[in-house]
C-alpha cells in the first residue's frame, strides 16, 4: 500500500514538472471564451436579423412615409446582425480572455483571435455602410428623383472614401499598426494618388460645379457643337456621363467634359413651353412683278390678300409675305405671346431668301418637325398663287 501512494506521489510530481495543469486550465478557459463569444454573437445577429428586423419593417409598412421602407429592407438588417455580433464579441472576448506574459503562447493566442474579429468588425461594417448608402441612394431616386441633383456622383465619392478608410483599418490590423502612422506614411504618396484618382477628383469637382450651377440634369437634351455628340442626359456618375441619341446609341464622355467643353442644353424649351422654328427657301427674283389689279382681285377673292390698304404698288413677293405673316399669326400651333416674323432678305445671286422665324408650343420630337415640314410645303404651294416659284439651280439629261 505504501508503494501505491509512492508512486500516485510520483505521477503528481511529474504533472508538475510539465506544467499539464496550467495547460489544462488554460484551454477550458480559452475554449469556454471562444464558446461563450461565438453563441453569444450568434444569437445577438439572431436577434437583430429576425426579431428586431421583423418587427421594425412591419412597422415600416405601415408608416405613410416612403423612406423607412427603403432604407429598412431586409438586406439591411442583415448586413446590421453581421455587424453588431463582431463589436460585440471584441468586447466580450477583450473582458473574457486576458493577455498574458509577453511572447507567451496565451498572448501569441489573444492577439491573433483579437486581429481575426477586428478583420471582421471591418469587413462587416464596411458591408454595412455600403448598404446602408446603397438604401439611401435607392429611396432617393424613387422618392426626390435625380434630375435636380444627379446623387450617384455623391454615392461614389462616399464609398470611394469608405473603402479608403477602410482599407487603412485592415492594413493597420494586419500590421499592429496605428491607423494615424498610415495615414502619415500616405502623405508621401500623394502625388501618385492625385495621378491615381485624377479622373475622380475632377469629375467631383466637376459634379459640385454641375449642381451649383444647375448646368445639366437627367433627362435634358445636350449638344456638343462640331462633334456630333447630341441626345439625352440618362446617367451623371463620379467619371461618365451617358448620353443616349435618339438612334438610341450612347455617347460616353468624362463628367469633367461638361465644364470644361461648351455644350447647347435644350432643357429651357421645355420649361418656356415654346421652341425656335425657322423656315427658309428661296424665290425665283425673275418672277417678281408688281400685282396687276386683276390679280389682286383674284387673290382677296381666294382669301390670300392680306396688304394694308394704305401700301400703293405692291409686288407679288410683298403680297406673300404679308399672307405668310397673317397665317403664322392666326396659326394654332404657333406661340402667340412670341416672335412670329416672315422677312425677305438681300439677294446673293441664288434668288431671292424667304425666311420665317417663330416659335411654336410643340416642343417635344417629332411633333415640331411634323409642323416645320406641314408649314414649309403649305408656303411652296402658295407660291403660284402669287405668281411666284422656287429658284432652283438648272438641271437637265444630258443627251449624248
Amino acid at each position: 500500500m505504501n508503494d501505491f501512494f509512492t508512486h500516485l506521489n510520483d505521477l503528481w510530481r511529474l504533472d508538475d514538472l510539465w506544467n499539464l495543469r496550467d495547460h489544462w486550465q488554460s484551454l477550458a478557459v480559452w475554449g469556454t471564451a471562444l464558446l461563450s463569444v461565438a453563441l453569444i454573437a450568434y444569437v445577438l445577429g439572431w436577434l437583430i436579423r429576425a426579431v428586431i428586423g421583423g418587427l421594425i419593417a412591419r412597422i415600416a409598412a405601415k408608416t405613410e412615409t416612403l423612406w423607412d421602407d427603403y432604407l429598412f429592407e431586409k438586406r439591411f438588417f442583415a448586413r446590421l446582425g453581421n455587424f453588431l455580433p463582431a463589436v460585440a464579441s471584441y468586447f466580450l472576448f477583450s473582458g473574457l480572455v486576458t493577455p498574458g506574459e509577453p511572447h507567451s503562447l496565451d498572448n501569441s493566442l489573444f492577439l491573433f483571435v483579437s486581429k481575426l474579429i477586428l478583420l471582421w468588425m471591418c469587413f462587416s461594417g464596411t458591408s454595412f455602410f455600403v448598404q446602408f448608402i446603397n438604401n439611401v441612394e435607392k429611396g432617393f431616386l424613387v422618392i426626390v428623383g435625380d434630375k435636380k441633383m444627379p446623387i450617384r456622383s455623391y454615392v461614389q465619392v462616399v464609398k470611394l472614401f469608405l473603402f479608403l478608410v477602410a482599407g487603412i483599418l485592415v492594413v493597420s490590423v494586419i500590421l499592429d499598426q496605428n491607423p494615424i502612422g498610415i495615414l502619415t506614411g500616405l502623405g508621401a504618396l500623394t502625388a501618385v494618388l492625385l495621378l491615381v484618382f485624377k479622373d475622380s477628383l475632377l469629375g467631383l469637382v466637376a459634379s459640385f460645379q454641375l449642381n451649383s450651377n444647375d448646368l445639366v440634369q437627367i433627362g435634358d437634351w445636350i449638344e456638343f457643337p462640331g462633334q456630333n455628340i447630341d441626345g439625352e442626359v440618362t446617367s451623371i456618375a463620379l467619371n461618365v456621363v451617358k448620353i443616349r441619341s435618339a438612334d438610341n446609341t450612347v455617347y460616353s464622355l468624362p463628367t469633367y467634359n461638361l465644364v470644361s467643353v461648351p455644350f447647347k442644353n435644350w432643357r429651357n424649351v421645355n420649361e418656356v413651353g415654346a421652341r425656335r422654328l425657322k423656315i427658309a427657301f428661296p424665290i425665283d427674283s425673275q418672277a417678281l412683278a408688281l400685282v396687276a389689279p386683276a390679280q389682286e382681285k383674284s387673290l382677296k377673292k381666294a382669301g390670300f390678300w392680306k396688304v394694308p390698304d394704305f401700301l400703293p404698288e405692291v409686288t407679288n413677293a410683298e403680297a406673300f409675305r404679308f399672307w405668310a405673316q397673317d397665317y403664322l399669326e392666326s396659326h394654332g400651333d404657333v406661340h402667340p405671346d412670341l416672335v412670329r416674323l416672315v422677312k425677305i432678305g438681300d439677294p446673293v445671286g441664288r434668288g431671292l431668301p424667304v425666311e420665317m422665324v417663330f416659335y411654336t408650343r410643340l416642343t417635344g420630337y417629332p411633333d415640331w418637325e411634323h409642323l416645320h415640314s406641314r408649314l414649309l410645303c403649305h408656303y411652296l404651294a402658295a407660291l403660284p398663287t402669287f405668281g411666284l416659284k422656287v429658284f432652283q439651280d438648272v438641271s437637265g439629261v444630258f443627251k449624248g
